[in-house]
């Protein structure tokens, strides 16, 4: 299979400074041979036996409109939506894509939102909220909350940038709001088909087209309260929610109702992918445990038949004097922190830091063109090699199922 990983790539043979001393060569290939090893050995997920079979048989074997849903919780590596494309078209490939998943207004509230949805509309007439606020004190699954302020419906347009198609449209808004709707071809009676409602602090509405498009307008109720929307589709397959906000930590989403409504999206696998932010500033390991030990247990109560896996932080730089940068030592503290919670609490987990070089791979991501100028984050050609990180554990995870399958057979 070809990698898709630029860290620890095996030199070809013919690239090799021609070496005088036969030795010399015969230690290189031997220490080629390590690195391939140890790079097939990291993109895995680790996991006790069979954690992931549950979701790959539901993959397997859709049922009607039972989607399989896949949610990537994280930070702004998540946000823009580069990291998850990997991940969602792996899941295309295999098993076929049912809707674009969440759109949430990220651009009302004048950020950045992932490539692939678009939410447009007036930035007037709402009073905000975001989950990376200390303030924050929102009731919807996604840390996102957009309130309207105004004695008239406004509407805002729901598309896709990606030509991925949906035939449904699932809204998510405070409780006792009057009725959203859809402007134009659409079923006209809004439905709350299954479980998803906690009294006192969200809903879900199911709005049905009549025909599957890449573009609709919501309109929204006077004074009512948006958090986002889920676009899909009847057809089965998987539904990837991708959910980032700038700035957060394993902290942040432990604030008020998010991850009891989290439930509301009904995911079957969460992958989340935090820690670069965990990792700024003074380090307590215990800190960082405890936070993700919290998280891991409120997303268990809220969602008891979701599979978890973590993925740790790729390593990045800190601010140092007069202006210079330097590799952040705390990056690998956090994985580690990562992993052994993972291993505690029996959850899954990919160690990207490793994949990516560790603390060795910081200048490498440097120069080969992954890391931006910030040091931080990375370009979109490192986001893609991240997202196909996880994108390929999966599929050896699978594959691994498949044969599992074919022994039992």
């Amino acid at each position: 299979m070809r990698s898709h990983y630029p860290i620890r790539l095996l030199l070809p043979l013919l690239a090799i400074v021609p070496m005088i001393e036969s030795g010399a060569l015969l230690n290189a290939q031997q220490e080629s041979q390590h690195d391939l090893y140890r790079q097939e050995r990291a993109v895995q997920v680790v996991a006790p036996r069979g954690y992931l079979d549950p979701i790959w048989q539901r993959c397997s074997t859709p049922g009607g409109d039972d989607h399989t849903i896949v949610l990537h919780l994280g930070d702004s590596h998540v946000q823009a939506g580069f990291f998850t494309m990997p991940i969602r078209e792996y899941f295309g490939r295999q098993f076929g894509l049912s809707g674009p998943g969440l759109i949430v207004p990220y651009r009302i509230l004048g950020t950045n939102e992932p490539r692939h949805t678009r939410l447009q509309g007036r930035r007037g007439g709402y009073a905000t909220d975001q989950i990376t606020r200390r303030s924050y004190a929102g009731e919807g699954p996604t840390g996102i909350e957009m309130r309207s302020i105004v004695s008239r419906p406004q509407e805002v347009t729901l598309s896709t940038s990606d030509g991925v198609r949906f035939d449904r449209v699932i809204v998510f808004h405070g409780p006792n709001d009057r009725a959203f709707s859809l402007s134009g071809d659409w079923s006209d009676s809004p439905r709350r088909p299954f479980s998803l409602l906690t009294a006192g602090f969200c809903e879900a509405d199911t709005l049905d087209l009549k025909r599957s498009v890449t573009s609709t307008k919501l309109v929204i109720p006077a004074g009512a309260t948006f958090y986002g929307a889920s676009l899909e589709c009847l057809a089965p397959g998987v539904t990837v929610h991708t959910l980032g906000h700038n700035g957060a930590t394993y902290q942040t989403y432990l604030k008020d109702h998010f991850t009891s409504s989290v439930s509301k999206l009904k995911p079957n696998l969460i992958i989340i992918s935090l820690g670069t932010n965990d990792a700024m500033g003074r380090v307590n390991s215990s800190a960082v445990r405890a936070s993700v030990r919290s998280l891991v247990n409120q997303l268990r109560k809220s969602c008891p038949e979701a599979k978890i896996v973590l993925s740790t932080p790729v390593m990045s730089y800190v601010s140092r004097r007069r202006g210079r940068t330097a590799p952040n030592p705390s990056v690998k503290l956090v994985s580690r922190a990562i992993i052994e919670e993972a291993k505690a609490l029996g959850v899954g987990y990919i160690d990207t830091f490793e994949i990516f070089g560790g603390e060795r791979g910081a200048d490498r991501l440097v120069s080969e063109g992954l890391l931006r100028s910030d040091r931080i984050h990375l370009t979109t050609e490192g986001y893609k090699s991240l997202g196909n990180s996880i994108a390929d554990a999966l599929a050896k995870d699978y594959k691994r199922y498949l044969g599992s399958r074919a022994m039992i057979n």
